[in-house]
């Protein structure tokens, strides 16, 4: 127990932020892990924008950033590096900026997930150390959603043949509209 108590408390220190100007609507979280805690997921980035700074419009700033440290160059890799990225992209959909990474795990641990390793009939659990993203649906039970330790839980049993499947999203910036969206600047540099 106070091993987990010691992982909650590191994930509270290192969450995952993008920018302080550069934000996104929401975030969906898909993860498939197997029986040896391996696996693979894909985080969607939903309605890439930019705030404001005051009046002053951040956004060519925001964008080159986007493309530069976090498309093209490696940050989300730093800010997550038991992640194996396998790929990266922007596109539109709804008139919105999409982003999306998809990436392969060694051990569920390293992605935040625990389980009483006594106990091979355990659910599974996801810490959600990211105190800025409010949690808005999952296919998991929500346990302690509005105490200090939010977390989702899976009845679930990881068999040999069979991986599961969890899915979560959360919702980072309420209210997007005084933002200013990057779709406009992500058609004109993917010209």
């Amino acid at each position: 127990m106070k091993k987990i108590i010691n992982r909650i408390l590191l994930f509270l220190i290192v969450p995952l932020i993008m920018s302080s100007c550069l934000t996104t609507e929401s975030k969906v979280y898909n993860f498939v892990i197997n029986y040896d805690g391996s696996g693979y997921g894909t985080i969607k980035f939903v309605n890439i924008v930019s705030q404001k700074d005051g009046d002053k419009d951040e956004s060519e700033k925001d964008f080159k950033e986007l493309i530069n440290d976090y498309i093209e160059g490696n940050s989300f890799e730093e800010d997550n590096p038991n992640y194996k990225v396998i790929s990266k992209r922007l596109y539109e959909e709804d008139n919105k900026l999409m982003g999306e990474v998809k990436f392969t795990f060694d051990n569920y641990e390293d992605i935040k997930f625990f389980k009483n390793k006594n106990c091979k009939c355990s659910s599974l659990y996801y810490y959600k150390s990211n105190t800025m993203e409010t949690l808005a649906e999952t296919d998991g039970e929500i346990i302690g959603n509005k105490s200090k330790l939010p977390i989702i839980q899976w009845k679930v049993k990881i068999k040999k043949k069979s991986p599961v499947k969890v899915f979560f999203k959360t919702i980072v910036e309420e209210d997007p509209t005084d933002d200013i969206s990057l779709v406009y600047k992500y058609r004109k540099w993917k010209r």
